[in-house]
């Protein structure tokens, strides 16, 4: 007889993702998830998820129309789709945790009292070999301080326990690990109360200030940022240590207003106008306030020579160590900052009057 093999064979267009896209469209239509379904048309959510690249993206699109239109249901999903965290397949692990991460982002989570039960599952996460589930993980331990800001407190050793270690992620391509952390950490410091980052606030400065040379554009302004979130709580028992670390840093957020890239510029003025109003110096910190503002361009040199005269009559025990810091960069990588230390050392000496 013939061979017949060839029917115990799935046909070569089946597209496992699509078919599972049509039969999920089918899912919500019979289930009248109009609403839904006019979300995913809309942002083109189906496209993204069956895009290999940008699946967690499309993932994401869903989970918030799910939590926008269709919250009751979630309970019962979140429950199914918990067994997938431990899955062998890295696919269907990147999947539930790009669901579980987008749900944080939504205050119906705590109507639903699923936040303990997500949080619990994105921590567990942290540990999984795959990167993409890491970063993910951690895009959704930041999430919880936009959906349930209210009950922060009860997860805020852990959420930055986890954060300041993503930060340090040895195994992270292209950095997303280290960039989703910094976000979330910007995001849970927004929000967290004095005596949840009091006992570690001179520990995160001193873990983020590495990051300002980073040659990723991304890094060096996600770190800025960190550092002026944390200056929310440089007012407290910290402040004699906390203002320590504003004057080591002060340097590398000067040279880097100037930076090629507007993103870390942008950074550093967000950073400078927050720190000025801790380093005891009404002029200083009125001059961070009138001229960094985000958008408006900035007259650099005029800027700094201007500023080099308040630092000279305001602090003056510090010029020697401001100067070293500026020698410091006159090896930098990048020549628009070793121009920058250069002018910011002249205008420093240049400015002394004998005495």
């Amino acid at each position: 007889g013939t061979k017949r093999s060839g029917q115990t064979r799935p046909p070569r267009s089946l597209d496992v993702c699509s078919c599972s896209v049509s039969a999920l469209k089918a899912l919500l239509a019979r289930g009248k998830a109009q609403a839904v379904l006019k979300a995913m048309e809309d942002e083109g959510g189906w496209e993204l998820i069956k895009d290999p690249e940008k699946h967690p993206e499309g993932v994401a699109v869903l989970a918030r129309a799910m939590a926008q239109h269709s919250a009751p249901h979630l309970s019962g999903i979140v429950e199914q789709l918990s067994p997938t965290l431990t899955s062998v397949y890295e696919d269907q692990r990147i999947t539930v945790t790009a669901f579980y991460a987008e749900l944080l982002n939504h205050h119906v989570m705590a109507d639903l009292l699923l936040v303990d039960a997500l949080v619990s599952s994105l921590l567990r996460c942290l540990v999984d070999p795959c990167p993409v589930v890491r970063m993910l993980s951690i895009r959704g331990l930041g999430n919880v301080a936009v959906g349930a800001a209210a009950q922060i407190h009860k997860y805020a050793t852990r959420l930055l326990s986890a954060l300041i270690a993503g930060m340090d992620e040895k195994d992270d391509p292209g950095d997303l690990i280290t960039l989703e952390a910094m976000s979330g950490l910007a995001k849970v410091l927004e929000v967290l109360e004095d005596s949840s980052v009091q006992p570690i606030l001179i520990n995160i400065a001193l873990r983020i200030r590495p990051f300002f040379e980073k040659d990723k554009e991304r890094v060096r302004a996600a770190a800025f940022t960190v550092f002026g979130s944390l200056s929310r709580f440089g007012d407290g028992q910290s402040k004699a240590d906390f203002l320590e670390q504003i004057h080591s840093s002060l340097v590398s957020l000067l040279l880097h207003l100037n930076d090629s890239s507007e993103l870390v510029v942008k950074a550093c003025k967000f950073a400078l106008r927050l720190i000025g109003r801790l380093l005891c110096s009404v002029s200083v910190g009125s001059m961070f306030q009138k001229h960094l503002l985000g958008e408006a361009s900035l007259h650099y040199g005029e800027f700094i020579n201007n500023l080099s005269k308040h630092i000279i009559s305001d602090f003056p025990e510090k010029i020697n160590f401001y100067v070293m810091g500026c020698m410091a960069f006159f090896r930098s990588v990048w020549p628009e900052i070793r121009a920058n230390a250069v002018m910011f050392a002249g205008f420093l000496l240049g400015n002394l009057t004998p005495s």
